[in-house]
């Protein structure tokens, strides 16, 4: 579950409206009480997350060196047991395979290029 400050704050506010529609309900009091116990958990859970972070380091503008599209994808994958991040697909016994960025134009593995650096064959 990941839960950040804008959900936590929208959250609160629904529970302030909830405040305005239900303030005269015989159980207000108790299902206040459940409520601010339920945004407590919640609250406290968000700043506990300890979810690595990591920056994707390709640009998005990139392209394939061979057939020059920009439709492809990389997987980024964190290896728990060395607590790093990876690019790229793994083998079974967790080992990189140098395969990284998969191009759906040429359906396969490719390296990207800068678009200015693509070079169309024949040119």
């Amino acid at each position: 579950m990941v839960i950040d400050k804008d959900s936590l704050q929208a959250l609160n506010i629904a529970i302030n409206d909830w405040d305005d529609n239900n303030g005269s309900s015989e159980d207000y009091e108790e299902d206040r009480l459940r409520l601010e116990e339920i945004y407590s958990v919640i609250h406290q859970q968000s700043q506990h997350i300890k979810n690595p972070e990591h920056t994707l380091i390709y640009s998005y503008d990139m392209v394939c060196e061979d057939c020059g599209s920009n439709e492809w994808h990389v997987n980024l994958s964190y290896n728990n047991r060395n607590g790093g991040w990876w690019y790229g697909e793994i083998d079974v016994m967790g080992q990189e395979t140098g395969e990284e960025v998969w191009c759906h134009k040429c359906e396969s593995y490719r390296n990207l290029v800068a678009p200015d650096e693509y070079e169309k064959d024949g040119e």
